[in-house]
């Protein structure tokens, strides 16, 4: 009898609980260190998502962690990106901070094998 009555109780709570929704959201949320869903199958492993006014605005993972520069506060890369030579492509540019000046991170030679066009407006990147 009493588990009949116990079972009556959890299958009544379960039929009238509702959810509660969350206040509107009044900042940006950042989540890491977690395990990214994408919807076809895929997971992103130590990702950071990011939230703003309820919407995803940012996914992430690696974050550079486990790059030979190690990104931080004091010192940050950056990535420079735009249309370059015009072509209507986005072209990535990374960059670290070398002697206080933004520097390519990748020798030039490198940079011209991946960017051949570069050639036309780059000889050197030294002064």
């Amino acid at each position: 009898m009493k588990k009949i009555i116990l079972l009556n109780i959890i299958f009544l709570n379960l039929v009238f609980s509702q959810q509660t929704p969350a206040p509107a959201q009044d900042k940006s949320v950042l989540i890491y260190g977690g395990i990214t869903h994408v919807g076809n199958g895929e997971l992103i492993n130590n990702s950071v998502i990011g939230f703003t006014n309820g919407k995803i605005d940012l996914i992430a993972t690696n974050w550079g962690l486990n790059w030979r520069t190690k990104p931080s506060s004091s010192n940050p890369n950056r990535i420079y990106y735009g249309d370059l030579f015009g072509s209507g492509q986005t072209t990535p540019i990374e960059a670290n901070l070398i002697d206080s000046k933004w520097k390519p991170a990748r020798r030039l030679g490198i940079v011209r094998a991946a960017l051949p066009p570069i050639t036309e407006f780059v000889s050197t990147f030294e002064e």
